[in-house]
């Protein structure tokens, strides 16, 4: 597999989830990226320490005294289940609520709006690189390896499969300056999805 995707310029295959968000770190400390973009189905469905520093670096890198990132859009899946949004989401995405340069959006549990979440997920850094991560050791509600290319089309075209899930998440967000909607505002609103289930008839 590896001798194949070199073809298209692979960065590298990380396995393990350390490994999986320790090189994703590297990236965003180290490179210089207008947008980083993320499509993440299960992100936020449990609890992970490697997760948790992921996003403390990608905080870290939309501060202003050293900046890497300009901006970072990423559509999250909601976890199927509303104790898991009180004691996950809530908590992961919180170094975000003072972030101007995140925005985040959401797509509701599959038994709401859309009836199945794709398990691949993916980060795209800047016009660079691309990392499509996937879940392979006997469960699905984490990535543990990942695949990073660097090929210019390939890039390109994940952008435009990303900029359509961003387009099909834009009435679920969870947090978007640029509409002056606050993390907690959008967390809100989230959590009324979970309410309505509870009132749907048995």
């Amino acid at each position: 597999m590896q001798k194949i995707v070199q073809s298209y310029g692979t960065l590298g295959i990380a396995k393990g989830e350390d490994a999986v968000f320790g090189s994703a770190i590297e990236k965003v400390r180290t490179g210089k990226f207008d947008v980083v973009r993320i499509y993440a189905p299960v992100g936020l469905w449990r609890v992970s320490e490697a997760k948790k520093k992921w996003f403390a670096a990608l905080c870290e890198s939309l501060n202003h005294e050293a900046q890497t990132v300009n901006e970072l859009r990423a559509v999250f899946g909601l976890p199927p289940s509303k104790d898991a949004f009180k004691n996950v989401v809530r908590v992961e995405l919180a170094p975000f609520r003072e972030k101007d340069g995140a925005r985040l959006r959401y797509l509701p549990p599959a038994s709401q709006v859309f009836k199945d979440l794709p398990g691949i997920g993916m980060v795209i850094l800047g016009d660079q690189s691309v990392g499509i991560g996937f879940a392979v050791h006997g469960h699905h509600t984490v990535v543990d390896s990942t695949i990073f290319i660097q090929n210019r089309e390939i890039v390109e075209e994940a952008i435009l499969w990303f900029d359509e899930v961003w387009e099909t998440a834009k009435d679920f967000q969870l947090r978007e300056a640029r509409r002056e909607i606050s993390l907690d505002q959008g967390l809100q609103n989230a959590e009324a999805v979970y309410e309505a289930k509870e009132r749907e008839p048995a």
